[in-house]
């Protein structure tokens, strides 16, 4: 993530979907802010999502995401990058505070995400996501 360049947005882009878990699963959305712009709707509906889930008393377990395959262009030099990533996702368990499991686990789904990437301030952040369904 420290190169500003297709492998950095790659790096970015791959780091950001491993925080996504972890943010639903700790609560934790300091690094998920930092990374997200302020007018990032999906970075928007993950806080909205994670301050839900745990203000209910619950958290997810699991979730964890394996990238699969990326690629990424240059979309204006020096400034913006799209990062096309092929992801797999593990089953998730929802769990209360005791640990108690609430409802069903997720199933593991594979898909795609585009990312737009802007580098700010010397810093990588989240314009925009967009899930895709996986093609076979």
């Amino acid at each position: 993530m420290d190169s500003f360049d297709i492998e950095g947005a790659i790096a970015a882009a791959t780091y950001i979907t491993a925080l996504y878990p972890y943010v639903y699963n700790t609560g934790d959305l300091t690094e998920w802010k930092t990374l997200s712009h302020p007018e990032c709707i999906f970075c928007t509906s993950v806080v909205e999502g994670v301050e839900e889930l745990h203000g209910q008393g619950f958290h997810n377990e699991g979730g964890q995401i394996l990238v699969e395959g990326a690629t990424a262009v240059e979309l204006n030099p020096g400034r913006s990058f799209s990062a096309d990533l092929s992801l797999r996702q593990g089953p998730a368990t929802v769990v209360d505070s005791s640990g108690n499991q609430v409802g069903e686990p997720s199933q593991e789904v594979s898909s795609g995400m585009t990312f737009i990437l802007f580098i700010d301030q010397g810093n990588w952040q989240i314009r925009e996501a967009e899930t895709k369904p996986h093609e076979e």
